[in-house]
């Protein structure tokens, strides 16, 4: 090949890889700048969510293409490497510095953020476990670290959900210096604190029930694991609240203020989000 021929293939190489890594760094930016407020109203999977995973596929599926015009270092082209591993933690780290900001722009309320947030990290965790791509699972390429601080992230998530979702009802339940009532005889403010706590209650877990009922979470794995999540979180604090108070002679009229026996409340919370 003649010196001329070596440097024209030199120019095309170069412009090749110019256009490939202004493709990642546009695809990079377009995810980060993606608008806060465009969230699904149900709080389910987003469509950039799909769209950065069919992304990631498509790099790895292209990894031997893509890597022959991306392996120049430069100190100012980051993206300039042959590793797959780099270019899909890129692209995957700019997706949930989105998801965190369309948590904090897109929704009214903590309950509403904290399970899109969690539809939207399972979604990729189990993108990242499941889809297998010419022979190798996404989970092998972005590396075993990033798949654990997903999970990580969701567990987190979880956590947030249970404690802003129950605030309200754990407020009317929990008395950390209150003992078992064991008084034959209550004074009139006696029985109108505890009639308080057991109408404060019921009327914080109808408001709880009815937002949170019909909520969306499409995976069924997910679905399954908050709800007995949330049994398990608030099932014992009222099961203690009503041992407290059951048969403490608060009023003659048990029925008026024991809207949901503990056995209620379970099956109402196995029903959440159908």
């Amino acid at each position: 090949m003649s010196s001329k021929n070596l440097r024209q293939f030199e120019q095309l190489k170069q412009f090749l890889e110019q256009e490939v890594l202004a493709s990642f760094r546009e695809v990079q930016e377009a995810i980060e700048a993606h608008a806060p407020r465009n969230v699904p109203t149900n709080g389910t999977v987003h469509q950039l969510t799909i769209d950065v995973l069919q992304f990631v596929k498509l790099v790895v599926q292209n990894n031997q293409t893509i890597t022959k015009f991306a392996d120049v270092p430069s100190p100012a082209h980051p993206i300039k490497t042959k590793h797959q591993k780099t270019v899909c933690l890129l692209l995957l780290r700019s997706l949930f510095t989105n998801l965190e900001q369309k948590t904090k722009a897109g929704f009214k309320t903590a309950p509403e953020s904290c399970l899109f947030f969690l539809n939207n990290a399972y979604h990729v965790l189990t993108a990242l476990r499941t889809t297998n791509v010419n022979g190798v699972l996404l989970a092998s390429v972005v590396g075993e670290d990033f798949v654990t601080e997903v999970a990580s992230s969701v567990e987190n998530r979880i956590q947030d959900y249970l404690a802003v979702t129950f605030e309200k009802c754990l407020g009317y339940l929990l008395d950390k210096n209150a003992s078992v009532v064991s008084k034959k005889e209550l004074s009139k403010s006696e029985r109108h604190k505890i009639k308080d706590r057991f109408s404060g209650f019921n009327t914080a877990f109808d408001d709880f029930y009815v937002d949170q009922r019909t909520r969306c979470v499409p995976d069924s794995m997910l679905r399954e694991e908050i709800k007995n999540r949330c049994r398990k979180f608030l099932l014992p604090i009222y099961q203690d609240f009503l041992q407290r108070y059951m048969h403490v002679p608060f009023t003659k009229n048990l029925n008026k203020y024991l809207k949901y026996p503990a056995g209620t409340i379970d099956s109402l919370l196995m029903g959440l989000f159908e």
